[in-house]
């Protein structure tokens, strides 16, 4: 028999880095891909709530505003949620 080892780190911690994790990522993706699925629902739905002649109008705004949410997302929101913590609460954008 082997003596015991130190046991290493999984892969995915190794590739992701320490505070990173596959499980929270993958979460992130399945949160973000359901709200994908929902603008299209919500678009119809405020659509259905105005004139004939405004739901154009009312579809490229929700349609904008998802693409805005995604930007301040990539540029902002994603590293306060994974970058570095102030005070363990938030992390520092």
């Amino acid at each position: 028999r082997k003596a015991c080892s130190p046991r290493r780190p999984p892969r995915a911690m190794a590739v992701l880095g320490p505070g990173l994790s596959a499980g929270d990522i993958a979460f992130m993706f399945l949160c973000t891909g359901m709200v994908q699925f929902m603008t299209p629902g919500l678009a119809f739905f405020y659509g259905g709530l105005v004139r004939s002649t405004h739901i154009i109008t009312i579809m490229l705004q929700s349609y904008l505003s998802l693409g805005i949410t995604f930007i301040l997302w990539y540029v902002v929101l994603f590293s306060m949620s994974f970058g570095d913590t102030i005070g363990g609460v938030i992390g520092d954008p």
